[in-house]
């Protein structure tokens, strides 16, 4: 009802009293202990019992609402009580076709305007409404100047984009139109990470909400070949590296806040070090925003497993993928997705209920002819919906090039 009285009480202001009175019926019906507005029904009330009335029930609510108490006071040192178990109180308003001249009414004499939802000027003695008295019509505004600095086109109903406006309708083009679409051109090409502000954009609808993640990998073993690892993930995912300073704050605010349940278990457990790793090092990118961790009670993280020998021919992988399998193909080459779910047992998160199970998609992506690159996701299997455009995505950008 807020809302309700904040506009009666505009209508008060504005001199509009049928109205405001129609609309203080409609609030003291559904609270008939709101005393603001029941005083506000007394400045606009259309006959004396209803003057009475609504003073009356502000001190039926306030005993201690001494501007009440006074206007009462001196309404029944002039008047009387006009109202007896024999006159009932007024009933609230209805509309009624609009009379002649206008019904009596008590209002105050004009007063500076109270606050949007104060107490109304004190109420003055009982006056008769009278007609407003017939003003002049006001003369046509004066069209703007041209070159008009007042900007007209950012205000709703403005004076239009013509003229003086011109400038305004610049600047809104400016800020509605073009500084977003540069925004989202930015995001589109620029996908590298914007810290904190990933988990913001990461609501953002397709590529938009994503970015692209790299690291690069040495073969081991005295080998001299480096391979680039890339792939495109939602933008709240980051990779737990040493080396990843956002990862370093978010692992440890994990700990704090959203610790594991294992006593011994930290979100450190799951990062890797870029100096020493080699093309067998499990490198995870992983989900960190509270939000999608809490509902799913477990985290989602996407693992780079690394490299191994397979035949890459994509007829001999179409002719070995278990049931509900996928191809990945890289030009004229192919991997295998396959997934799978497990029910879970026991908490993951602590104070957190846990999902009812685990969905886990393996899929391995071609590098060079008999070799591929191995890769896992796993998330509760609640959240799949949620990011199945993305796992696609994934499973789209994953890449292992040789230098």
């Amino acid at each position: 009802m807020a809302s309700l009285l904040h506009e009666a009480v505009q209508h008060a202001q504005a001199g509009n009293r049928a109205e405001a009175r129609r609309l203080l019926w409609q609030v003291v019906q559904s609270e008939p202990n709101n005393e603001i507005a029941w005083l506000w029904l007394a400045s606009v009330a259309a006959d004396l019992p209803e003057y009475e009335r609504a003073l009356t029930e502000v001190l039926r609510i306030n005993p201690t609402n001494q501007q009440a108490r006074q206007l009462l006071a001196q309404f029944r040192e002039q008047y009387g009580t006009v109202m007896s178990a024999a006159q009932p109180a007024p009933t609230p308003y209805t509309p009624q076709p609009a009379p002649q001249t206008p019904p009596p009414g008590y209002y105050p004499p004009v007063q500076p305007q109270p606050p949007a939802y104060g107490y109304p000027a004190t109420p003055g003695g009982y006056a008769p409404e009278q007609p407003a008295p017939s003003q002049p019509a006001p003369p046509a505004p004066a069209p703007a100047a041209r070159g008009s600095r007042f900007p007209g086109c950012l205000l709703p109903m403005g004076c239009g984009c013509g003229g003086g406006c011109l400038r305004g309708c610049l600047i809104t083009l400016f800020v509605f139109v073009i500084l977003p679409a540069v925004a989202c051109g930015a995001l589109s090409y620029a996908r590298f990470s914007l810290g904190p502000l990933d988990w913001i954009a990461t609501y953002l609808p397709g590529d938009l909400g994503r970015k692209d993640v790299s690291f690069t990998l040495t073969a081991g073993a005295g080998q001299p070949d480096q391979y680039d690892v890339s792939v495109t993930v939602p933008r709240s995912w980051f990779p737990a590296v040493e080396q990843n300073r956002w990862w370093r704050d978010l692992r440890d605010l994990g700990d704090d806040f959203l610790p594991l349940e294992e006593a011994s278990a930290s979100w450190r457990d799951l990062e890797a070090d870029l100096t020493t790793a080699t093309t067998d090092t499990v490198i995870r990118i992983v989900e960190t925003n509270p939000e999608r961790l809490i509902t799913g009670g477990s985290p989602s993280v996407l693992s780079y497993e690394g490299l191994e020998s397979a035949n890459t021919a994509c007829s001999a992988v179409e002719g070995t993928l278990p049931p509900g399998g996928s191809v990945v193909r890289r030009g004229t080459l192919c991997g295998a997705r396959a997934d799978t779910t497990q029910p879970v047992e026991g908490n993951i998160l602590q104070n957190f209920a846990p999902p009812t199970q685990i969905r886990f998609i393996t899929f391995t992506v071609p590098v060079e002819e008999g070799r591929v690159a191995r890769w896992g996701i796993e998330l509760p299997a609640d959240l799949y919906a949620y990011f199945e455009d993305d796992i696609a995505r994934i499973v789209e950008t994953a890449e292992v090039t040789r230098r």
